[in-house]
């Protein structure tokens, strides 16, 4: 069989990259490119599939100020009318529902600025932060309010020094879950790629989709990519690289199989490429974590975790890089060793050499039943690959009652790095029975 066939299944728009299948975990073995793997899903993988309707979209036209470089080509923006929640509702007699933010002399960003705008419960969504005190939330899966499951296609941004969420007037993206996103500080870019949508004959759909929000102006629009496009893949990892204009997409899974090919992304010229490697690549997996660590001369991108058909992964990969070659390193890691897990979060500190994770699940093992979810978190100290378990717990953060915090055990959350510690949102404790999705703030600090 042909990988292309699988592009049909998910609705994929591009030409498939090319993947081969692992030998000890796959049914049947294909060839489709060198030293790259696939093997099939099981009914195991953290995804589900339902019906929705789309939002109408209406089209608005991009701001003649905000036609720079990157946006030549764009005629139009498309956002979404999104009907409020019951939740979210506040009494039209209140006062400043709505702030602008002044961008420059000529631009300002609405939002809603009522307190406690709180995102619903959600897991499979991304947390990025864009400044030292703001943090954009995006997509994932949760309940409406009759319990059915949906993709959410919402913006938030939260305030981390006033604890105040907000969110962008008519900014809503396309509906995704397990999707990445990666931002660019210099223009002031958020990149989102690949993830699950919405598909009105199927449920859900595999995407390759492209789509860069503007935090300038909270526009979203399509750039014109080309070169070696990836195949649609959820549960991937993409992260630009340290002093790069580089995203390198890694893993992630599709039609029922695990990939670890790998693609980049150059975000000034918008051409994908797939370059050739050195060095043997991590297993195929999905879930995993992949983090940047500046080296002197050269990048560093940390793998870590992921599960595939047959288990979940603890080890460690490092993909080094001096923007022409590429190679694959397996360091031998050392020290209290994290159980094998997947759908955690893993953070870079301030010291710019030491990683910690957070959470996660274990889909090979269960407790009474239920998946096995971690609340624990342990640091990675990339100078001598040892690792250290922390020793405190997460807490709840901010001015929240203590009755809203879910614990610390969750899966498919999203952590950024604040002045107090590591904080993180959402995910799922499958392991309560009075918990589901969750929608608090964690702190974690390093000890």
């Amino acid at each position: 069989t042909n990988d292309d066939d699988d592009d049909d299944d998910d609705g994929d728009d591009g030409d498939g990259d090319g993947e081969t299948v692992d030998n000890e975990d796959a049914v049947s073995i294909e060839t489709l490119g060198e030293g790259e793997e696939e093997i099939e899903q099981t009914s195991k993988d953290v995804k589900s599939s339902q019906s929705h309707e789309h939002e109408t979209p209406v089209k608005q036209q991009m701001p003649h100020d905000a036609q720079n470089n990157d946006k030549m080509n764009i005629l139009e923006v498309c956002s979404f009318q999104e009907v409020t929640s019951s939740q979210d509702e506040v009494p039209p007699s209140q006062s400043s529902i709505e702030e602008r933010i002044v961008v420059d002399s000529t631009q300002t960003v609405v939002t809603d600025a009522r307190k406690h705008i709180r995102p619903k419960p959600r897991w499979g969504h991304t947390m990025t932060r864009i400044s030292n005190n703001r943090a954009i939330l995006y997509g994932g899966q949760g309940h409406l309010e009759d319990f059915e499951e949906t993709i959410f296609n919402d913006v938030h941004i939260y305030n981390i020094e006033e604890d105040m969420w907000s969110k962008p007037i008519n900014c809503e993206g396309l509906a995704r879950q397990w999707h990445s996103t990666t931002y660019i500080p210099e223009r002031q870019l958020l990149i989102s790629f690949g993830g699950e949508t919405l598909c009105p004959k199927r449920g859900t759909r595999v995407t390759q989709e492209v789509m860069v929000l503007d935090t300038e102006i909270f526009l979203w629009y399509p750039p014109t990519c080309s070169g070696d496009v990836p195949s649609g893949r959820s549960g991937h990892s993409a992260t630009v690289l340290t002093n790069s204009t580089s995203m390198v997409v890694f893993g992630g899974v599709r039609s029922g199989r695990w990939t670890n090919t790998m693609a980049v992304l150059d975000t000034l010229s918008w051409k994908w490429v797939a370059p050739k490697t050195q060095g043997d690549a991590p297993r195929p997996r999905s879930y995993h974590s992949a983090t940047p660590v500046p080296r002197e001369g050269k990048s560093w991108l940390v793998i870590f975790g992921g599960n595939n058909k047959n288990q979940s992964f603890n080890t460690v990969h490092c993909l080094e890089t001096d923007g022409k070659t590429w190679t694959w390193i397996n360091p031998v890691v050392s020290g209290d060793i994290p159980a094998p897990r997947t759908g955690h979060s893993a953070t870079l500190l301030s010291d710019k050499r030491t990683i910690l994770i957070h959470g996660g699940w274990d889909t090979m093992m269960d407790v009474e039943g239920k998946d096995m979810v971690f609340g624990d978190s342990y640091l990675l100290d990339t100078s001598n690959w040892t690792w250290t378990k922390n020793k405190v717990d997460s807490e709840l953060f901010g001015d929240d009652n203590e009755e809203n915090s879910k614990g610390p055990k969750r899966v498919g959350h999203c952590s950024i790095l604040t002045s107090d510690g590591v904080l993180s949102f959402g995910g799922r404790n499958t392991e309560r029975d009075d918990v589901e999705f969750c929608d608090d703030l964690q702190i974690i600090r390093k000890t």
